[in-house]
């Protein structure tokens, strides 16, 4: 295929439903079923949690293949075997397979439909022993639900988000992602309160797992990860930021001992190994650290709670902030919670149509008494914000589709400053 970029934004577009992903499915064969799946759902951490599965088992010898969204910088990065990024000929030549295969649907297959099916082509194509499978958005209507097999669910949490498709509650939402449990397959829960009622009476035919937050002890946080221990597991290094993946982790240790139960061979040396080399971007990502810029796509009021909590427990004061969040988020109170804790904001609208306006934001921190200002280009506000945060961190946050712009003018800024230095 001669422009992947083309093919896919000519599918763009959001139709809940399984008919048309099943029907691909079924054209190309049913590349699922020769697949050994661990299926991954939750409103937060799902991705570090996937990111962190691939690492471990990866470091246990068996070739790994990893199905995440959003994509950061290129479509590419979202699927990866081995830790590494199917290559852009590689996923033209998928597409198409997939091309050839939407001739004879009744109805042209979205965008996410068709990325779930060539990561599952691609992968038994390559072989995988394990494949880690993240939900795109909820769990019962997402394509990667087609899969009918999966050896193991895993649901991270469960809080408001989507809601438009999703439901206003925590219980219609815990209905919605508990649609990826399948009967005779181990599920677990790293959630708590309403949500593990619903998710554990969907489980009954199923052995129901929770994740044991009391075994994590011993938690010690730093600008580049931290250490603890869980369970039988003492002094674990994990080197993902943020206070909140040492929760994660133990996410996906308990994933990792169900696993190993069910005869998978992966030993303490691979579970440490995995947690150390672990790369997950845009999640409390390090971006550089003479002056400290951290990149974490806080994009829902979860999201920013725990970036809140970060901050305060790794700066312990004030930060410089650059953000950017979607219109259909709870913008106001994410601004609430982040707000006590900046010194100064600079504002951008991310490159997507569902974007709020970079003044409307600079507008909302403004009025909980932060200094704010709004910006028309990504370019112009990075510039800004570096240029102000020479003795102060500046965290990049509110949305993942910040990245790739973030990145690539990252590189300018880095040669300006040292330049000027």
């Amino acid at each position: 295929m001669t422009d992947v970029y083309e093919y896919l934004l000519s599918h763009r577009v959001s139709r809940p439903g399984l008919a048309r992903i099943r029907e691909l499915l079924k054209l190309l064969k049913k590349p699922e079923n020769a697949l050994k799946i661990v299926h991954v759902a939750g409103t937060n951490g799902k991705g570090s949690v996937c990111a962190m599965l691939e690492s471990i088992i990866c470091c246990a010898g068996f070739k790994t293949g990893l199905f995440c969204s959003p994509a950061l910088c290129s479509p590419c990065d979202g699927i990866r075997v081995g830790k590494c990024a199917i290559s852009e000929d590689e996923l033209g030549e998928v597409l198409a397979d997939i091309a050839e295969a939407e001739k004879n649907m009744t109805e042209p297959p979205t965008e996410f439909e068709i990325l779930t099916a060539a990561a599952l082509l691609y992968f038994k194509q390559r072989g995988c022993s394990v494949v880690i499978l993240e939900t795109g958005m909820g769990g019962a209507q997402d394509a990667t639900n087609a899969v009918e097999n999966p050896i193991l669910s895993v649901i991270t949490d469960i809080s408001i988000d989507h809601i438009e498709f999703l439901g206003a509650t925590v219980a219609e939402i815990a209905h919605e992602k508990a649609g990826i449990i399948k009967d005779g397959v181990p599920v677990i829960f790293g959630g708590s309160g309403e949500a593990e009622g619903i998710i554990r009476s969907r489980a009954r035919g199923s052995a129901y797992i929770p994740v044991q937050y009391d075994k994590l002890s011993n938690v010690k946080y730093s600008l580049r990860g931290s250490s603890f221990d869980f369970d039988n597991y003492s002094g674990l290094k994990l080197s993902l930021g943020g206070v909140y993946q040492p929760q994660n982790a133990a996410r996906a240790l308990t994933a990792i001992a169900q696993l190993i139960r069910l005869g998978f061979e992966i030993t303490d040396g691979a579970v440490r190994a995995g947690l150390e080399t672990v790369s997950w971007p845009g999640r409390f990502e390090l971006l550089c650290e003479e002056p400290v810029m951290i990149y974490d796509g806080a994009h829902n009021l979860q999201g920013m709670k725990a970036a809140a909590l970060s901050i305060e427990e790794i700066f312990g004061g004030k930060v410089n902030i650059l953000m950017g969040v979607m219109a259909d988020k709870e913008h106001k109170a994410m601004c609430e919670i982040i707000a006590p804790l900046v010194n100064e904001a600079f504002t951008v609208t991310p490159n997507n149509p569902r974007a709020l306006d970079s003044k409307e934001l600079a507008v909302e921190l403004s009025a909980l008494g932060v200094r704010a200002q709004g910006f028309d280009s990504i370019k112009c506000a990075l510039r800004t914000a570096a240029e102000r945060s020479k003795d102060m961190p500046l965290l990049i946050l509110g949305s993942l589709y910040l990245y790739a712009d973030i990145k690539a003018e990252l590189v300018n800024v880095m040669q300006r400053q040292r330049l000027q230095n």
